[in-house]
Formats: structure tokens, sequence, C-alpha cells
């Protein structure tokens, strides 16, 4: 975060896939909120990701099963989209809800680009198809996209574990925690 707060270029390899990314999390919690309504748990990720409620707002609405004006207003659009049946238009227009792509860091764009371009390759036909795409992904190997080359001029984030091996002029080593 603070890169990006700094606009400092860098790359940092992820094992864990595009899949498994903080914003395809949020697009299939989405999904699934579409799907059924009563999902409680997709819900709260929607309404705490995409409409930044607060851990407090969200206790409040705990009892109204988390209803939000802002959120049933959005679910009505996207509803008249998935009965086109356009999933890949249904998912662009999540995106842009409280500009939640334009908001996102380079590296959530590119693995958003990335899962776009795979999406629209496939023939899912429906609501729970798409949710089964992103699910089945996750369990699969695959690699974060990359937001800018990995020999390029740019901070390399990476463990010790990962750095074995490798020379570079200038380290820094982090540690979440102080001594």
């Amino acid at each position: 975060q603070a890169l990006e707060k700094y606009h400092i270029p860098y790359f940092m390899q992820d094992k864990a896939g595009y899949f498994s990314s903080d914003s395809l999390e949020v697009i299939q919690s989405y999904l699934k909120v579409l799907l059924d309504r009563e999902d409680r748990i997709a819900k709260v990720a929607v309404l705490s990701s995409l409409y930044h409620r607060s851990d407090e707002e969200l206790l409040k609405r705990k009892k109204d099963d988390y209803q939000d004006e802002e959120l049933e207003k959005d679910i009505a659009t996207l509803e008249k989209i998935l009965l086109r049946n356009d999933l890949h238009k249904l998912v662009k227009k999540i995106l842009t809800i409280n500009h939640y792509y334009e908001d996102l860091p380079s590296q959530e764009k590119a693995n958003v680009d990335l899962f776009l371009k795979d999406f629209k390759s496939y023939q899912i036909e429906s609501l729970y198809d798409l949710i089964e795409f992103i699910e089945e992904g996750k369990n699969h190997d695959s690699t974060n996209a990359a937001s800018v080359s990995e020999s390029a001029n740019v901070v390399k984030v990476m463990t010790m574990h990962g750095s074995k091996g490798l020379e570079f002029d200038t380290v820094f080593l982090v540690s979440e925690s102080s001594y």
C-alpha cells in the first residue's frame, strides 16, 4: 500500500494466483449475492468492499439481514443485465460500482484485466457457472497477472526465501513487528 500511495512501481510475485486475489473475491461475492440474496457472508463482503460500510454499520444492519438501499438499487440494475445473460457486461458493471475498478491498485487491476480476458474466451452460460469458474480457478495453478515486467526497473518485493541466490545493489528488510 505504501508503494501504491507514493506511485512507486513494484513487482511482487504471488503464488496464490489471480483467481485468489481480493478483487476476484469481491466479484465472486457479488455474483453469489445475485444468485442468493440470503447469502449473508457474500452480502457482508460486498457491503464492506464495494459500498465501504464500516463494521459498526454492518453490525447495525445485521438485525435487518444487511438490507441496504444502495445495494438493492444496484442489484435491480444488475438483474436486468442478467436477464439478457450478458455475463461479461454484468461483471464489468459490478466493477463500475462506486468506482471499484478505478480505485484498485495496479496489481489488482492487472488481475481483473486478466480474468476478463480469460473469462471471455470460455463459454460460460449461467451465473452459477461463472461462480464455479472462479472457484475452480482458485484450485488450479495460476499466477497473479503482472502489472509490470519482472525485469523492469522497479522495486521487487519478495520473501527471503524467494531472494535466495539473487544479487541486488540495495536491499530493504521489512518486518511487521518491531524489535
